[in-house]
């Protein structure tokens, strides 16, 4: 275990039992309630570096009662992890004061910096445009999945009139170092430096997302400390919820650092090994460079490029390599904290209520039950009346009866244009919101059931209405509803190969497809393989729930009779992709504000 907390406390001790990071943060609130902004964002700055300090103190407390043989092993023993809270409350207990106990919500919002974004405000409204810059760009390398200050930054950007940011407030040692690399050594193709930089940053990023798992042991005031009644502890229910509880804290440490990113697109632990081993490679190691792709290729197997590198320097030099043992050690750790997870969780259950998966495999499942009927008549009510022809295409498809097939019908609404019909009063409230509830239910579900880390982010979501023509025996047999084709590729029927480039949607990763019917005949949903061989069909089910990798190649059979409505959204990993689902939300809160106010008009009158 790596703790960099000095030892020798005694003077540090004391300025951090004087001060208190939420009074501190408590005052900061009030003074921006009263628009008095530059003691706001002081007091808001100065409330993030007490708990800084209260993190090192934190970890201090946690060494001092654990050693380094058995620390691994309190996580899988509930009389060691409960021993161990005990024995932290009463070392801190004295140093830390009234702040021992903070609420976990709070804790979050602390090392998520989220108060970044009322200090960013604050100095924008006393002119330090400069000082504004950096909160942002603190507020976005800790939350680079927020799209709204994306937007911010940009607009910055035109008031500052510069190109690059400062770079976030006190960011990790590993990001500096990270940069380093790349911008000294990678770029300026000083190979050895490079090496040298790469190295600190991983050794750093492993200490960091150590320091984060151990700090979810910590007594937070979760729900297992709020009752006086000790006894409590020891009931089953209680116990599973201490674990899970930290279970699911330490399963957020492995990606927070991850997302921590120069790129929202591309996480740090897969950056630093590819650039290790092309460095070393360049630099003569080849031994290093060897080891360091074989590391890779345990996080991801799937990169080419490594797999391709690994080739050649068995082919070329003889070398195979050996996983690294810091990586080896941080992906154990992982996937014995993913299993108690998804033990003490029920993540491994396969029905969550009346949710009943109907398969499951490493990049797309099926599960059934997910919306309520009443629901999904409200969508399909809402395309019925609302839909527009062939909704989402360009003008020449728009005059054809589907954009795929002359013996259907095609009709949607897009998700915006929802909003937007709503707005004008066009549509009511309630459907509005039922799309809004059900997209968002989509992606929480993709998220759980596919054992997603990374944020998903919107790119596109269509209500969609298909409708059989009655000319049935003159469709050809082998005429489809929607052609086989990838949702990030184009797919060349010839070679069997799927293209990652334009005019295709590269940057959406994952796709999700929901039922709001069961169709009279036909319209199924199939997979297929490069030859174009069915290997899973699935029939359009109501409450169905399909979702899988963008890069599968799929399609739609043709549609024999009645009507199939559906949900698609196609999700991306991207920022710059992304939709602002904040707006939507405000939209949506505005117009049930606003029908609330005319119910109460009309019942004065």
């Amino acid at each position: 275990m790596i703790f960099p907390v000095p030892l020798l406390f005694a003077s540090f001790l004391v300025s951090v039992q004087g001060s208190n990071f939420m009074v501190l943060r408590k005052l900061g609130i009030e003074k921006y309630s009263e628009k008095k902004w530059g003691e706001a964002a002081k007091y808001l700055t100065e409330a993030i570096h007490s708990f800084d300090e209260r993190e090192t103190l934190a970890l201090y407390c946690i060494k001092q009662c654990t050693d380094e043989s058995e620390v691994d092993d309190v996580f899988t023993s509930m009389d060691r992890l409960l021993s161990l809270r005990s024995c932290v409350r009463e070392s801190c207990k004295d140093r830390i004061g009234e702040e021992l106990l903070v609420p976990y919500s709070l804790y979050h919002n602390f090392k998520k910096r989220r108060d970044f974004a009322s200090i960013d405000l604050s100095l924008s409204f006393v002119g330090n445009y400069s000082g504004s810059l950096e909160a942002v760009e603190t507020f976005r390398f800790y939350n680079p999945d927020n799209v709204g200050m994306y937007n911010r930054l940009l607009d910055l950007h035109k008031i500052l009139l510069i190109q690059d940011a400062p770079g976030p407030w006190k960011a990790p040692s590993f990001h500096r170092y990270y940069k380093k690399g790349i911008f000294e050594g990678y770029d300026k193709e000083k190979w050895q430096l490079c090496t040298d930089y790469m190295e600190k940053a991983l050794r750093e990023f492993l200490a960091s997302t150590e320091n984060c798992l151990n700090l979810c042991t910590f007594p937070y005031d979760d729900i297992t400390y709020t009752s006086s009644n000790v006894t409590l502890l020891h009931e089953e229910s209680t116990i599973r919820d201490v674990l899970r509880f930290v279970s699911q804290c330490r399963s957020g440490c492995y990606h927070h650092n991850d997302l921590l990113s120069l790129s929202p697109d591309v996480p740090y632990l897969p950056s630093f090994l590819e650039h290790l081993q092309y460095c070393y490679f360049l630099s003569g190691n080849t031994n290093k460079a060897a080891d360091t792709a074989v590391s890779y290729q345990f996080l991801d197997g799937r990169n080419t490029r490594i797999n391709d590198n690994l080739a050649y320097f068995l082919s070329e030099y003889n070398t195979a390599g050996r996983i690294r043992p810091d990586i080896k050690k941080y992906l154990l750790d992982f996937k014995r904290d993913r299993r108690i997870l998804a033990k003490y969780s029920g993540d491994n259950s396969k029905t969550k209520g009346n949710i009943k998966i109907v398969f499951e495999e490493e990049d797309r499942i099926g599960i059934d039950n997910v919306l309520p009927t009443d629901i999904s008549k409200t969508l399909i009510a809402l395309v019925d009346v609302h839909g527009q022809k062939n909704d989402g295409y360009d003008y020449a498809q728009q005059q054809q009866n589907s954009p795929f097939t002359e013996y259907e019908l095609f009709s949607g609404i897009e998700f915006g244009n929802a909003f937007q019909m709503a707005e004008r009063g066009i549509i009511g409230v309630d459907a509005v919101e039922a799309y809004f509830n059900t997209v968002t239910l989509i992606r929480d579900l993709m998220v759980d059931y596919l054992k997603l880390e990374r944020h998903l982010h919107f790119n596109y979501i269509h209500l969609i209405k298909r409708s059989a023509t009655d000319d049935i025996d003159s469709r050809p047999e082998d005429d489809l509803s929607h052609p086989i084709h990838g949702d990030n590729c184009n797919f060349d029927p010839e070679s069997g190969s799927c293209f990652q480039e334009e005019p295709a949607y590269t940057f959406r990763d994952w796709t999700a497809t929901l039922y709001l019917n069961s169709p009279t005949e036909g319209g199924s949903f199939i997979f297929v393989n490069e030859r174009q061989e069915v290997d899973r069909e699935v029939k359009a089910v109501e409450g169905r729930l399909l979702g899988f990798s963008a890069s599968h190649l799929h399609g739609v059979k043709s549609l024999v009779q009645g009507n199939r409505y559906a949900i698609g959204v196609w999700f991306t990993h991207s920022i710059e992709h992304a939709m602002d689902m904040e707006i939507f939300k405000s939209m949506l809160h505005h117009l049930k504000k606003r029908q609330k106010n005319n119910k109460k008009n009309k019942e004065e009158l």
